[in-house]
């Protein structure tokens, strides 16, 4: 029995294990995201706030000509290392770009897609899908804001932003087999420990498409803020939880190897067992111990109960009360044998009294249970010898009768004789 509660202790321990287990991994998982995803949009937040103020200059009517633009342009590329280029566009498709640079003849520029964009949204910073630049072969986005002359939109503000930071930062978070990865709105995968699938001058992966479309559900809307469990790259499970950003749309994606919480629910079952046999063996040990100490006096009154058997009423049970059991156990044959030996040496008097030919004498006092029996049994004994003899005497006293009227006849046939 004490086996058995042990077991399903254990086995109980073990399960809020698991479920405290999983449930910790989860919310590593969830932290994990939450902090990359808070500082991406924070990075990316800073660079908003920077083309809306380059936007407001060029919107503020400071600049008269050409060349006080593209100096203007020229000194806000300067204040952050990661800007490639910022360049103010017009809708007669001017073009003034940092550093001086002349687009072809052919370039259009109020057909780029970030032009557009910003025109049709002209409250809100557009950002662009990470691409690679043509001139560095390094991976680029592009932030733009429309801006206004005399209240009227007139163009649009835009910056050339390499990714470096944000590389470097979701980098950090890659140790061993977890790590971070970023898809652009379209799919692309941005950043990915695995060359293959990162974004670079020669190639580019679409989560939709790569490891036989297992990242496809990460790009799924009612998957935003799920942990999905995924056979990565690597082939291990992996806990997978992606997040949208609401400031550049592109989805990060934290992922938690299984293998390692695996390997840690292994030992954990493993450190269960270890414990349940351990505590068997102790709690064997001490019910050991401790019923050895209840064999004595168990074995003694057993030595008595024989004995009782054989007919000897004397003996008294004064084993150590060890346990409440054997003190009621003695406490319930020492009123057993006075009981017996009480209904014994009733039964024994009236027996002599009925042998010395006393038949004045009653069984009384308290029987119970089956004794009652007897002593009614025995009362109705005296009773019927009490009846039987007194029709003897009156037997007697007739035949006596009788012998005296037989006597005083015979007298009168002799006195007649």
């Amino acid at each position: 029995m004490t086996s058995r509660v042990v077991a399903i202790v254990c086995i109980e321990s073990l399960f809020i294990s698991v479920m405290i287990t999983v449930t910790l991994f989860n919310q590593r998982t969830d932290t994990t995201s939450e902090l990359y995803t808070k500082q991406i949009d924070s990075i990316m937040d800073s660079k908003a706030n920077l083309i809306e103020s380059i936007a407001a200059g060029i919107s503020s009517s400071q600049f008269e000509d050409r060349e006080q633009i593209l100096a203007y342009v020229d000194s806000m590329e300067m204040l952050d290392e990661q800007v490639s280029a910022v360049y103010s566009c017009y809708n007669d498709n001017v073009t003034i770009m940092s550093g001086g640079w002349e687009p072809p003849g052919d370039f259009v520029v109020t057909d780029r897609t970030w032009y557009k964009e910003a025109q049709n949204n002209p409250d809100k910073v557009y950002i662009s899908d990470p691409y690679v630049d043509e001139q560095t072969g390094s991976i680029c986005i592009t932030l733009s804001k429309a801006s206004f002359k005399d209240g009227k939109q007139n163009g649009v503000v835009g910056m050339d932003l390499y990714m470096d930071d944000l590389e470097t930062l979701i980098e950090e978070a890659h140790d061993g087999k977890n790590y971070v990865f970023v898809i652009a709105r379209d799919g692309t995968i941005l950043t990915h420990p695995y060359e293959k699938f990162k974004l670079t001058a020669e190639s580019s992966s679409n989560a939709a498409e790569v490891l036989n479309g297992r990242y496809a559900k990460l790009l799924m809307p009612e998957n935003n803020g799920k942990v999905e469990l995924i056979q990565d790259y690597h082939n291990g499970g992996a806990n997978m939880l992606p997040v949208k950003s609401d400031i550049t749309g592109w989805t990060i994606v934290s992922v938690q190897s299984v293998n390692s919480f695996l390997v840690f629910m292994l030992v954990l079952i493993i450190i269960n067992i270890l414990l349940f046999l351990s505590t068997i063996a102790i709690v064997r040990k001490k019910t050991i111990q401790r019923m050895s100490k209840w064999f004595t006096p168990i074995e003694s009154v057993s030595n008595k109960v024989s004995e009782i058997a054989e007919g000897n009423l004397d003996v008294t049970f004064d084993e150590e009360a060890l346990t409440a059991e054997i003190e009621k156990l003695t406490s319930s044959l020492n009123a057993t044998t006075g009981s017996l030996s009480k209904y014994i040496n009733d039964i024994t008097d009236i027996v002599e009294s009925i042998s010395n030919k006393d038949l004045t004498v009653t069984l009384d006092g308290e029987f119970k249970g089956s004794y009652v029996d007897i002593k009614n049994a025995l009362n109705k004994i005296v009773d019927s010898l009490n009846e039987s003899i007194s029709q003897i005497n009156e037997q007697a006293n007739t035949v006596v009768e009788f012998a005296t009227e037989l006597e005083k006849t015979t007298s009168q046939v002799a006195s007649s004789a």
